[in-house]
């Protein structure tokens, strides 16, 4: 007889890590699976840096980043290396933007700390930026960078040193529910079975959810991360000195925005245009589109007087989106032994290890820390109901 395991995660992204190290750390006998490596480059999970902030126009993933940041710091403890480090936000756009607005509304809300600065403040304060007259500025000091690959590996070896399986190299060909019991088949064949499934696929869920009759709508979109390297020495762009910036200035006909991390292991500052990517099939092969890299090389030469705008290396990551942006962290209707996290579009990293919790809570059937209505696959029945989410 095969081993039966308590529970089975498929995806070994930042969600998927997590919820196994959640589930290992209750005494679960977990399989981790995955058809690449840890830390790979295929999905939506992997580089050097992701932003971890407070700044929402949503209560919901406010409260969700005050747990966030206590369970990063928990994790760097237990994985002993350093896996996020603050360096500061800035929030920026036209002034009257409603995401801006809203935001800071929140913020007050929450009694978190934030300044507002005039350009002017920030152009002396933040040398690293030039900021446009007319604009308004939110700078949260506990905006952060968690390092991005090194705590997806950090969090595979801490599921097998808690008595964890992981198993890369194993794509799925099918899956098969039972009220008991869920059977997952490899390509290759080989069979596991577990009480519980649990799928955090990123890219690939939908194709895995449709195995099981069900059709998630998500839309999978290749978004381009470029990285510019300082002109010279006069300024420091370095994590922990630079802070992260959201710009919410628009290029016609875009709803896209700019974001920026600051220099971590790569040399140069990590920009991207956040939702500007094309639908792609997640197996597709990746090409950078002109369009994009224009956009960014422009972005670049009006908001950064220290960086080069050719840029030294340049990255893909996919999205999973829902119509609305906002996750999917829900049982499967029919069955109550399948849980489902996905439609991070961009947005999950920084929540990843209480994405984890959130998940293990709904395998076990614990109470959740936070509630999940905002988060279930049953609002898709009302699509003309849906609100898309109004910040990035």
């Amino acid at each position: 007889m095969s081993e039966i395991y308590d529970v089975i995660v498929l995806g070994g992204g930042i969600v998927g890590a997590s919820t196994a190290y959640s589930l290992v750390k209750q005494g679960q006998n977990v399989l981790l699976l995955d058809q690449f490596e840890a830390g790979h480059s295929h999905g939506s999970s992997h580089g050097d840096g992701r932003v971890v902030r407070f700044n929402y126009t949503e209560a919901i993933y406010v409260e969700m980043a005050m747990l966030a940041y206590d369970a990063w710091q928990t994790l760097s403890e237990e994985a002993g290396e350093t896996l996020l480090q603050e360096t500061g936000l800035l929030e920026y756009g036209e002034i009257g933007d409603e995401a801006i607005a809203v935001t800071e509304a929140i913020l007050k809300q929450y009694d978190i700390a934030y300044e507002r600065l005039s350009p002017d403040e920030a152009n002396q304060r933040f040398p690293q930026y030039h900021f446009q007259a007319n604009s308004d500025i939110i700078f949260q000091p506990r905006g952060a960078v968690a390092f991005a690959t090194p705590a997806v590996k950090a969090l595979w070896r801490l599921t097998e040193a808690k008595g964890g399986r992981t198993l890369s190299g194993t794509r799925v060909k099918s899956i098969d529910a039972q009220d008991n019991a869920v059977t997952v088949t490899s390509d290759e064949g080989e069979q596991f079975t577990a009480k519980n499934l649990v799928i955090t696929g990123g890219g690939w869920t939908k194709m895995l959810a449709q195995q099981l009759d069900l059709d998630l709508p998500l839309t999978v979109t290749q978004e381009v991360l470029a990285y510019f390297a300082p002109k010279d020495d006069t300024v420091n762009h370095r994590v922990g000195t630079m802070p992260v910036m959201l710009d919410h200035h628009r290029l016609p006909n875009s709803d896209a925005s700019f974001y920026c991390l600051p220099i971590v292991d790569i040399q140069g500052v990590k920009a991207g245009w956040h939702h500007s990517g094309h639908i792609i099939h997640p197996d597709d092969e990746r090409v950078i589109p002109d369009e994009v890299m224009s956009a960014l090389q422009g972005w670049i030469d009006r908001a950064f007087p220290h960086l080069s705008n050719e840029p030294i290396e340049v990255l893909t990551c996919l999205y999973t989106n829902t119509p609305d942006y906002h996750f999917i962290l829900d049982k499967h209707p029919q069955y109550d032994n399948v849980i489902i996290g996905t439609g991070f579009s961009g947005h999950g990293f920084k929540f990843g290890p209480v994405l984890g919790d959130l998940l293990a809570d709904l395998v076990l059937g614990n109470d959740t820390s936070i509630s999940l209505d905002d988060f279930a696959i049953s609002r898709f029945e009302n699509p003309e109901l849906l609100a898309k989410r109004l910040g990035a």
